[in-house]
């Protein structure tokens, strides 16, 4: 180059930036390997995982679909009546989210099978002498190493949008299900504890509140994986009661699962053993299990009934201290029932008792209660101060999942973007030279 007979000397002036640019692309040529594999190492540790991403990703798709389907039938059916605007709206959202997902899962298909051809094509270009193509190149190769490492990682940031706190593809799973008895007989309130033992095999104890019968886990404490072992207590009055989930991975509960991993969710039933009743404070349990039992409240007089067949059970009135029955009635024998009452203890912040009511042979026992009280929102507002992880209504969940529908894949396609292109300022700095 310093010696060719041309007056050129802004081209000669090129020689060592050409010589450091060739020695550039060499160096990144031979270690292009070793980046994608600390690439993967820097994923796997950030919690990314392709085939979770891929899955997520999919479920979403085929949801969203079904979804615009059944509304658009409902659109039409309203449209006879005139009232087809007020599903337009919805149509709309769900169908521009339809789009950007799919846009989204085919962009992480290409990036997933053909990552490496487009790396090798940005070093192509970034080795085209005189820098004509470096900044193209450097943002190829930028694409390339980026996405390639922060798109499985979409499944965490959904996760951050929707409950505040981010975690790997293993926490991301909501868990939710109905709570029954041994009569497949909904109890419709109370709380569940999750015993879950982490890397650590150390215990975490996680309180959810059971609502209309159904419970919703939305995160998983840290150090909580799939893998992790749970078992399931039924926590009221006082007592934890066992249930049919002991010593479980999540892995495989979730698996057994009648709801498809695909969609994010893990629906499961927990059935708690002895326990006939329970609302507001007041708990009717039985050892053993009767053969036959009827159980009902009856509002107008604020009574709970059970008729019950058993050779040799006893029943357990669990109650905290503000809702003490007046009475107890043993075949239309009325007692008081600090007769029968045989401890007391502390439930959590609240007080109270239990009374045993020994039977044998065909009876009925009439509990009679106190006024209705205010005890499940006071319950709520007292335990709900002790649990260590922070929970979301599921409306606000709900409305959160929409607004994430909607921005959370262009909003983190324009965050990539964003990296991409300081990154490929970095590897590819350009610099204007002189002819003459």
């Amino acid at each position: 180059m310093y010696l060719l007979p041309i007056p050129l000397t802004g081209l000669k002036r090129w020689g060592p930036r050409l010589i450091s640019d060739a020695l550039f692309i060499l160096a990144l040529s031979i270690s292009i390997g070793s980046i994608f594999s600390f690439a993967d190492f820097l994923r796997t540790t950030l919690g990314g995982d392709w085939q979770h991403f891929l899955s997520f990703l999919k479920g979403l798709v085929i949801q969203n679909t079904f979804t615009l389907i059944v509304l658009s039938q409902a659109q039409y059916i309203l449209s006879k009546f005139g009232l087809s605007k007020v599903l337009g709206i919805i149509t709309q959202t769900i169908s521009y989210s339809l789009y950007v997902l799919l846009m989204f899962y085919i962009l992480a298909l290409i990036i997933r099978s053909a990552y490496g051809v487009i790396a090798s094509l940005g070093i192509a270009l970034m080795a085209i002498p005189f820098r004509i193509a470096r900044s193209a190149g450097a943002f190829l190769l930028a694409l390339s190493i980026v996405f390639y490492i922060a798109l499985p990682l979409y499944p965490g940031f959904v996760d951050l949008l929707l409950t505040g706190h981010a975690y790997s593809h293993q926490n991301s799973i909501i868990i939710y299900g109905r709570i029954i008895n041994e009569d497949n007989t909904v109890l419709n309130s109370g709380f569940l504890t999750l015993e879950l033992k982490d890397y650590t095999n150390e215990n975490k104890i996680y309180l959810v509140p059971i609502t209309n019968g159904v419970f919703y886990i939305f995160d998983l404490p840290k150090n909580i994986s799939l893998n992790s072992k749970i078992t399931i207590f039924y926590d009221v009055t006082g007592h934890l009661f066992y249930t049919n989930i002991t010593n479980i991975s999540l892995h495989q509960l979730c698996n057994t699962s009648t709801t498809s991993r695909y969609f994010w969710l893990c629906e499961i039933s927990v059935l708690v053993r002895g326990v006939l009743y329970y609302d507001d404070g007041i708990t009717l349990h039985v050892n053993p299990w009767p053969e036959k039992k009827y159980v009902i409240y009856n509002p107008h007089d604020n009574t709970i009934r059970v008729d019950v067949s058993c050779a040799d059970c006893e029943l357990y009135i669990s109650f905290v201290n503000s809702r003490v029955p007046s009475a107890v009635c043993i075949d239309s024998q009325c007692k008081d029932i600090r007769e029968f009452i045989r401890y007391c203890w502390q439930w959590y912040v609240l007080d109270g008792c239990t009374a045993i009511i020994s039977i044998s042979g065909n009876h009925t026992v009439l509990v009679k209660l106190n006024s209705a009280s205010s005890e499940p929102i006071l319950i709520l507002s007292m335990i709900s101060k002790l649990r260590s992880t922070t929970h979301i209504s599921p409306l606000e969940f709900i409305a959160r999942l929409i607004y994430v529908q909607l921005i959370s894949a262009i909003l983190y396609l324009a965050l990539l973007l964003s990296i991409t292109l300081g990154l490929a300022r970095l590897l590819g700095g350009t610099s204007r030279f002189r002819v003459i």
